[in-house]
């Protein structure tokens, strides 16, 4: 490719082929128009540039969108909605790559259901989201807190022994 001047030196423009040898001047290509393979004349214009940024542009939105639902939809998949925390099939991938020293902690709520039947859902909401922060607080970073039924939570310990288990256990119920 090489850039060649028009009588006009307002407008620049290129001319290629589809042949090294064919690389040739405006002059030259209108002189051979009986030659196999005939230069094209490329005229950058402002118009085709900014069109073009306009589609890389709605292209690259379009992707980042499309990103960003993949994201929310694998967190929808993988938590709670009321809670945040981790599902069952979260927690099943979680034991799934769990190594040995491990520790599974099994939380029930007592007498969840008369705070229902009381005060009603949206209180008793509230409440599963305060019992959440509390099993949360109460856990290292690493644990994996799931909810696995209205009122039933479990909880993932990591790289533990018996003594740091228990002692995460107390913190749970002194919580």
């Amino acid at each position: 490719i090489r850039s060649v001047s028009s009588d006009s030196p307002s407008t620049p423009y290129m001319i290629w082929s589809s042949r090294p040898s064919r690389q040739t001047s405006c002059t030259n290509a209108k002189k051979s128009s009986a030659s196999r393979s005939r230069p094209r004349v490329y005229r950058p214009h402002s118009a085709n540039v900014e069109s073009r940024i306009r589609s890389l542009v709605e292209v690259t939105q379009l992707l980042y969108g499309r990103w960003r639902t993949q994201d929310e939809l694998m967190v929808a998949a993988t938590t709670d909605p009321l809670t945040g925390l981790a599902n069952r099939d979260a927690l099943m991938a979680a034991l799934a790559q769990a190594e040995r020293s491990v520790a599974v902690l099994y939380i029930d709520v007592d007498h969840f259901k008369g705070v229902n039947d009381i005060w009603g859902h949206a209180i008793g909401d509230r409440v599963l989201v305060e019992v959440t922060r509390r099993i949360s607080a109460a856990c290292r970073r690493d644990d994996v807190v799931a909810r696995v039924g209205g009122d039933e939570f479990v909880v993932l310990l990591r790289h533990v022994d018996e003594v740091i288990a228990r002692r995460i256990c107390r913190r749970i119920i002194d919580e």
